[in-house]
Formats: structure tokens, sequence, C-alpha cells
């Protein structure tokens, strides 16, 4: 009776799937003064000009020296008079002096060092890998498939939660819904085991007909079992998918498993289960 309850709840196809089945500036040029107009020439007798005359201020043109070549000979540093250096007798009445070029100092820019993460062990190791052995046997997926992406579920079948008497695990593998049960090895032969499991499957889906196609002897770490393979179909005839079903015993561990696969596409549940039963080991 608990195997039969067991299967009752697990992967399902079609329209009605149970629940075991479904990381991115310019530089200021220096004005040039600009120069008065010369007076007019007065009418009456001219004022007795001072003997000291102011000394002019020399033109941009007498400081900085014309080059007629577009090279400047490495030797050849232009000289700037430097504004600050003028007195008021060199500068002329109304020439405002240059504005003195400042220079912003260049902004260093700063590095911000990003920490780098290290991950803590995950306390999940067995989800996050694809492999499953807390139970006395190992269940392995492809290397490329973690059980965290299957939607796992794992629970008890006699009691709240599985041991290594008793379990059901659930989850998608690639399209494909798998179930695997496990209870104390009864007297009962995997063959009978898995005409228990098809019928229970098909009182389970009242709307689709299921139709035994095709079974055989496996082998399965070393155990003898037997595997059986279905079609089903819905009520107007239409493909709805097929299934497979496996039971073995092992032996050292006392314990009877059961494997049922659904799914879609008949090849991609051929591969699914292949790969389960050789990635199984009692121990």
């Amino acid at each position: 009776m608990l195997l039969l309850a067991a299967c009752g709840g697990g992967s399902q196809i079609a329209d009605t799937p149970t629940p075991e089945a479904k990381v991115v500036a310019k530089a200021i040029a220096q004005p040039t003064p600009t120069k008065e107009p010369p007076e007019p020439e007065p009418t009456t007798p001219p004022i007795p000009k001072p003997t000291s005359t102011p000394t002019p201020m020399p033109t941009p043109a007498q400081v900085l020296p014309t080059t007629t070549s577009t090279s400047v000979p490495p030797t050849a540093t232009p000289t700037r008079m430097s504004p600050s250096t003028a007195t008021p007798a060199q500068m002329p009445p109304n020439a405002t002096p240059p504005p003195v070029p400042t220079r912003s100092p260049t902004p260093v820019p700063t590095f911000t060092a990003t920490p780098t993460l290290i991950p803590s062990p995950s306390l999940e190791e067995t989800q996050s890998s694809n492999v499953i052995d807390d139970f006395g046997f190992t269940l392995s997926l492809d290397k490329d498939t973690s059980f965290s992406s299957t939607n796992l579920t794992i629970s008890g079948m006699s009691n709240d939660t599985a041991n290594t008497q008793q379990g059901l695990l659930s989850f998608e593998y690639n399209g494909v819904d798998i179930a695997i049960l496990w209870l104390p090895a009864t007297a009962d032969s995997p063959s009978s085991i898995i005409e228990s499991t098809f019928q229970l499957l098909k009182d389970s889906q009242p709307s689709n007909i299921l139709t035994p196609v095709s079974d055989g002897d496996i082998s399965i770490d070393g155990e003898s079992g037997t595997f059986g393979g279905f079609v089903a179909t819905d009520s107007s005839g239409a493909n709805a998918g097929g299934g497979l079903i496996a039971a073995w015993t092992c032996q050292e561990l006392d314990i009877s498993l059961i494997l049922v696969a659904t799914g879609p596409d008949a090849t991609a549940l051929q591969i699914r289960f292949d790969r389960l039963v050789s990635g199984f080991k009692c121990s």
C-alpha cells in the first residue's frame, strides 16, 4: 500500500501533471597697447617739453622674436616679459596691465579599490551540484546541470521527511519530469512493481489513454531490474507524450526503488532516462 501511494504522487504528463512531474587654454596674448593719436599741432607757442622723456614700453614685437622658419631651434627660447616686472614709469598712462594668466592645478585622479567578494561555502551543496548522495544511494545528472535549476522537491513517503529507508525526489530534468521513490524492500518483483505503478498512472489520468509499448530487463549498478515504456494520447487521439518506468532493488541498502520519467518528446525522454540509470549508484 505504501508503494501504491508513492507512485500515485509521481510525475505525470499531459494536462494533469502531478507535483513530482513538474547569472561599463589658449594663452592670453598680451593685448597690444593702443597708441593714442598724435596731438594736433597747437596754434599757440608750444610748451617746452621736459628734458626727461619716459621710456616707452617695448611692444610685443620687440620682446618676442620673429621666426621665419616653421621650426624653432632647440636653443632659441622665446622671452616673454613678465608684466609684474614693469614699473609705472614704463607703462603708458592709459594702458591697462595685461591679466596674469593663472594655471589651475591639475586634479589628481583618485582610484577606489573594488573589494573582492569571496563566496562563502554553500550550506546547500546538494542542490548546487549535479549529485545527490544524502540517502545512502547516489543520483547524478549531466555535469552542466545542477539540482538547483530543476525545481527539486524532497519529501517523505511514510514519514514527513525522507531518510535512507523511504522518500521521494521529484524534479524537472531538461524537459522531462522525473520522480524517484524508495521504500523498504519487499518480496514483490520489479515486474510486479512496474505493473502497479503503470496502473496508478492510468488511474490518475482519466482523460488520457496510456498504452504499453515496450518492456524488458535492465541492470542498474549491477542490480537486476525491469523497465517498461508507454505512450499517451488525449481524448481526441492526439499524441500527449509518453513515459518510461524502471524498478530495481539495492540489496545492500535493503530498499526498492522506482524511477518514473514522463515528457512530450520521445528522444529527450530516452536520453534523460538513460542518463539517470547510468548515473545511479547503490552506495
